[in-house]
């Protein structure tokens, strides 16, 4: 198994993202944090955060739900269990063939790089990282922020949650492991790493 292809199927959900309605459902309680001048800066930003690890980044990025917003949460959460078994894993086996701290960060900000989001009207934009299911953004009373609001989201939104919270589950036994000392070479970590991602469903 390769680690860095291991880790860039990972970031699949992420990096494709899913359709959204072109008008905001019910918001949360949460405070909506401002938005961004354009919808360019708006995807980066989005991007950025989660190579960040930056809540409050992703969160002034996104127009906000309870759903959302624990979408936001658990894919940072998944980004910083990716970096500390990347660096266990270099800690123990050393640097060379290591995944890498910041790979999945990396991965999803290439992901997006020559692709511009398509002006709709003034207040409505789509951005094709998946052509099939283009990414919406919404112009709101704060700026421009990606909408995963819509209603036909609802499901997409908690499969990602759930499917990020067990990889989260998968890296977080794997680098105990490794920390512990039950693996002691890379190539048992990376068989390891093979048979949790049975084990979690992944």
């Amino acid at each position: 198994m390769n680690y860095i292809k291991s880790a860039a199927s990972i970031c699949i959900i992420l990096v494709t993202g899913c359709g959204s309605s072109t008008s905001s459902s019910s918001t949360s309680t949460t405070e909506a944090a401002p938005g961004y001048a354009t919808p360019s800066e708006a995807v980066q930003a989005f991007y950025e955060a989660f190579a960040e690890q930056d809540l409050e980044k992703a969160k002034s990025a996104s127009v906000l739900n309870d759903k959302v917003l624990e979408y936001l949460k658990t894919n940072i959460q998944l980004f910083k269990s990716m970096d500390d078994f990347a660096l266990a894993d270099a800690e123990f086996f050393g640097a060379e063939g290591a995944m890498g701290v910041g790979l999945a960060g990396a991965s999803a900000l290439a992901a997006i790089q020559g692709i511009e989001p398509e002006l709709i009207d003034e207040t409505h934009a789509t951005f094709a990282i998946n052509p099939n299911s283009p990414m919406k953004l919404l112009k709101g009373p704060t700026g421009w922020k990606v909408d995963f609001t819509g209603p036909e989201n609802a499901q997409f939104l908690e499969l990602s949650t759930d499917a990020f919270g067990r990889t989260i589950s998968m890296f977080v036994e794997l680098r105990s492991k490794i920390k512990d000392g039950t693996l002691s070479t890379r190539a048992e970590s990376r068989a390891e790493m093979a048979k949790l991602k049975s084990k979690y469903g992944l």
